[in-house]
């Protein structure tokens, strides 16, 4: 039986009440890199469905590139899988109202490493994934440094090679 962090209970802070319904799955994300940039909002219109108003923090609308890893991926009730219910993913998004009030995130592109794990969540939640390769490594020598390697991933049928490190204070070439 998975055990979850008791602060997870804690839900006084949420602007509206949780589902009534059951949880469907689990995942743990580790080794996260935030990265965002000011966007002009008329960029990123044309790519937004007219039911959300988008969102700005300091006036303004923000892409996102957030690469990690999932350990734990699995449905309710169904243990992990080795070497299936662990992958590294990157997503690219943005920030949405829709009009219902409730903010959320806009993804554009989710792409994973596991064919399973995509073909899945296309069909249970209809996001948009994609297959990509990909390997994480982390140095040795320190432990803040990470690098994910996306090769040729198919986001928005274009074909890219991107090659991103980070470190825990800053984004290097």
């Amino acid at each position: 039986m998975t055990r979850f962090d008791p602060a997870l209970d804690q839900t006084a802070h949420r602007p509206w009440p949780q589902p009534h319904r059951r949880w469907v799955m689990t995942q743990s994300w580790h080794d996260l890199l935030f990265a965002h940039w000011r966007v002009d909002e008329r960029l990123l219109r044309p790519h937004i469905p007219a039911a959300f108003d988008i969102d700005r923090f300091d006036g303004s609308a923000w892409l996102g590139v957030v690469p990690f890893t999932m350990t734990n991926v699995t449905l309710r009730g169904v243990p992990p899988v080795p070497r299936l219910s662990a992958f590294p993913e990157i997503n690219v998004r943005t920030y949405v109202s829709p009009r219902d009030g409730k903010r959320g995130v806009f993804f554009f592109s989710l792409d994973a490493a596991r064919l399973l794990a995509v073909l899945g969540a296309r069909a249970m939640f209809r996001l948009p994934y994609f297959k990509a390769s990909m390997r994480v490594a982390m140095p040795a020598k320190a432990s803040a440094n990470a690098a994910i390697s996306v090769g040729d991933a198919c986001c928005a049928n274009a074909s890219m090679r991107v090659l991103m490190f980070w470190t825990a204070s800053a984004i290097s070439k």
